[in-house]
């Protein structure tokens, strides 16, 4: 395993070139690029700009591990969606990009109303018309990327469709397919009190990119609700999003089941889901933690 970036929070206040120049700098071996908007990306991607960019990285040392196309399939505009996603899978593999990872999109409106603790793996899922957008939505892109060097995965999302162990296997079970994989990120797990362990021995060869980062279970504050700067889990109790290391996730654990399972791959921090220090201060602390981690591993 190694550590990668995440450089959508860079790219805030730099273009995605400086972005990638400076995670060479702070030391990354990989960087994972944004790809989700859908109304600019022939200006920021194009088969031949994207080749070029890889090019220009691996130039600097740099490996490329993948495209985040979190645009979501659920909402009645999935046909939309699946377009710029396939696009994204062409452009992809024309510059030797081999993950593309997506997110199923918002809940139903049943769901929303129950304070976004979703109907899981039960029966009531499939009922809904949201879940038929999204297996529709898998087939077409998992179908256009059959004959593609290319990896289509899905990163299960604490308040979205897919969120857990029980929803993620809803739609492996309902699709009846062997081609989709998944971003694996276990900082959405704590929400859903749920341990990631199970999910890593269950779903571990479908592993083929992971995020790093954490989250922390705290009691409820009204005021942050309020903001949308945590999220209430009932019981008194509200979730927010954390650096890596500074959250509840046992990270020696999560490595050791990654490693147990046989996934070798790129460990990638996502930044810019409410984090008080600067991005690039948060880049630098991540790259000792993981690297430390890593020995341990070695």
């Amino acid at each position: 395993m190694k550590p990668g970036i995440l450089i959508g929070d860079f790219m805030k206040t730099m273009s995605l070139e400086e972005g990638v120049e400076l995670s060479s700098d702070i030391g990354y071996p990989c960087v994972e690029l944004p790809a989700s908007d859908m109304n600019g990306e022939g200006k920021q991607y194009s088969k031949d700009s994207s080749l070029e960019l890889v090019d220009w990285a691996n130039s600097l040392g740099l490996e490329i591990t993948g495209f985040q196309c979190h645009v979501g399939y659920s909402s009645p505009d999935w046909e939309r969606r699946v377009e710029h996603t396939k696009k994204m899978v062409d452009i992809a593999e024309h510059a030797g990009i081999p993950v593309v990872h997506t997110v199923s999109g918002i809940l139903p409106s049943e769901a929303e109303e129950q304070q976004k603790h979703w109907l899981k793996g039960t029966k009531e899922i499939a009922k809904t018309e949201e879940w038929g957008n999204l297996l529709n939505a898998y087939r077409e892109i998992l179908e256009h990327a059959e004959s593609k060097a290319v990896k289509v995965g899905i990163e299960p999302v604490f308040v979205y469709m897919v969120c857990n162990f029980e929803t993620t296997k809803k739609l492996f079970d309902d699709l009846g397919r062997d081609d989709l994989y998944i971003n694996f990120d276990p900082s959405h797990f704590p929400y859903q009190r749920e341990s990631v362990i199970p999910f890593i021995e269950e779903f571990g060869e479908k592993i083929v990119h992971t995020h790093v980062k954490d989250a922390t279970v705290s009691e409820l504050v009204d005021e942050e609700i309020e903001k949308g700067e945590a999220f209430s889990m009932e019981r008194g109790e509200q979730f927010k999003f954390a650096p890596p290391g500074k959250g509840v996730l046992n990270w020696r654990e999560i490595l050791k089941a990654l490693k147990g399972v046989g996934y070798d791959y790129v460990l990638s921090l996502e930044m810019g889901h409410g984090y008080e220090d600067p991005p690039e201060e948060i880049a630098r602390e991540n790259l000792q933690f993981v690297n430390s981690l890593l020995k341990e591993f070695s």
